[in-house]
């Protein structure tokens, strides 16, 4: 039986995954283990409730795929209630990473707060106006407002003036390089203009081609702000090679 301790835990826990999900961020099991003041080893009993009485029930993505090993960088078998532990290593890393982006993706996460009764990380750790300073220097006046803040202000500039619609660019890809989450990332470059790529893990397999220095493309994606570094990138939906005249 499920003990009190564990359930006050996974709602403690939720509303933290739930803003690690819209900032589109992974975080390790100490890590949410320590933001509820459990230890690490707490953490799969409280993030299975979740998974079977919070977000199964529902419907909704799970959040328990976001919580990763600190060693590996990938979730353990228990984020998904299936027996995915009989999956080869590319089969797991695939559904995985596939869950990870409809966690990512899906915009519900602040009905499932207030349906839950809970209050989002924001309104807790740096409600509207607090976090702000004022640092005075001469006659200047310099509003200092916390990075997390300055984030989230451009990533929904960019959303609203994209509206969310793909669109195609044309370059050279330069820095090509595949992360340990086994996303690539190159800069798509177009004389002395250029724009940082992301091609998703769950999309690299897709790829009719390898991505390398100096290839021609054309990549079709959104544009995005970084959710960690506030750094604008374009995440690809696909690629073409093209020939350049």
């Amino acid at each position: 039986m499920i003990s009190e301790e564990t359930i006050k835990s996974a709602y403690d826990a939720i509303p933290h995954l739930v803003h690690h999900a819209q900032m589109r961020r992974l975080l390790t099991y100490g890590e949410i283990a320590a933001k509820v003041d459990r230890h690490h080893r707490a953490a799969q009993w409280f993030l299975w409730h979740i998974r079977d009485e919070i977000c199964i029930p529902r419907g909704v993505p799970l959040l328990t795929a976001i919580v990763v090993n600190k060693e590996t960088g990938l979730a353990g078998p228990g984020w998904s209630s299936e027996d995915v532990s009989r999956l080869s290593d590319a089969e797991y890393r695939l559904k995985w990473e596939a869950e990870c982006e409809r966690v990512f993706a899906y915009d519900g996460w602040d009905g499932l707060l207030q349906e839950l009764g809970l209050s989002p990380v924001e309104s807790q750790v740096v409600p509207e106006g607090e976090g702000e300073k004022e640092v005075r220097g001469g006659e200047d006046k310099v509003v200092m407002v916390p990075l997390e803040r300055v984030n989230k202000r451009l990533r929904a500039i960019v959303a609203g003036a994209t509206q969310g619609e793909p669109f195609w660019a044309r370059g050279v890809a330069s820095g090509v390089e595949r992360t340990r989450h086994g996303q690539v990332r190159f800069q798509l470059q177009d004389g002395e203009y250029g724009l940082a790529c992301v091609v998703l893990g769950h999309m690299v397999g897709e790829l009719p081609f390898e991505v390398a220095d100096g290839q021609a493309l054309m990549v079709r994606g959104q544009v995005e702000v970084d959710a960690r570094w506030g750094e604008l990138q374009l995440v690809a939906l696909s690629l073409r090679s093209w020939v350049r005249g």
